[in-house]
């Protein structure tokens, strides 16, 4: 028989097959940019972080990605807009790990550490360093810890490693915040119930901030270049 385009059935039906897988690998291949898939990717981060045991104050926190299709430009490399996207997930898991909440919904889920206590963090600035690509399809981790601090801001640090190469880094500059007011880092972590012997013991191993606003004292992160 033939369809009102003069084709038979047999003919649409063969047409039909590879246009279905066709329009199921572009699906895929850019599932993470389809509407929500952002909100659903933050919200996975924020879920399965929430209800983890808090870590100490010098622990690194881990998340692991893939380079997707809608990741890339136009080099056919991770464009740098992604690699904020990913830090921040990164920082924002790492802060829930800490005890910070920050919205009255996660906090009647998951109460702080310290009752009566409502911290969060708002960032300051950042500054990026990148070194080597990362390409299509390629793994790579998100690691985030805290750096230092002074009496306002305290910095993280974050590395993107695939393999046992650090591709890129950044260093974030952010302020605690409790009840729409900026309090220091030290009190935010007493806050967080975190022990003044911890923090005294970070300081006595990293240091504290000394207004670090460059990217120098990350260059040992990428070992020699190619």
């Amino acid at each position: 028989t033939q369809s009102t385009w003069g084709l038979s059935e047999q003919r649409v039906h063969f047409m039909l097959l590879p246009t279905a897988v066709l329009v199921g690998v572009v699906f895929l291949l850019f599932l993470p940019s389809w509407p929500f898939g952002y909100s659903i990717r933050f919200l996975t981060c924020v879920i399965s972080n929430l209800f983890r045991k808090r870590i100490p104050l010098a622990a690194e926190t881990t998340l692991r990605y893939r380079v997707w299709v809608d990741d890339l430009d136009f080099n056919m490399h991770m464009n740098n807009g992604r690699y904020n996207m990913y830090a921040d997930f990164g920082r924002f898991a790492h802060a829930i790990r800490m005890g910070i909440r920050g919205h009255n919904l996660l906090e009647s889920i998951s109460p702080p550490p310290v009752k009566g206590r409502s911290i969060f963090m708002v960032n300051g600035g950042l500054q990026f360093r990148y070194k080597r690509s990362l390409l299509p399809f390629e793994s790579f981790v998100v690691k985030t810890r805290i750096h230092s601090w002074d009496d306002k801001w305290c910095l993280f640090e974050q590395r993107f490693i695939s393999g046992r190469r650090v591709k890129a880094a950044v260093i974030v500059k952010k302020a605690f915040t409790e009840r729409g007011k900026i309090i220091k880092p030290v009190d935010a972590f007493v806050g967080l119930g975190y022990s003044q012997q911890e923090i005294d013991e970070f300081v006595r191993v990293r240091g504290t901030n000394d207004a670090v606003t460059s990217l120098q004292h990350t260059e040992a992160w990428f070992g020699k270049d190619e």
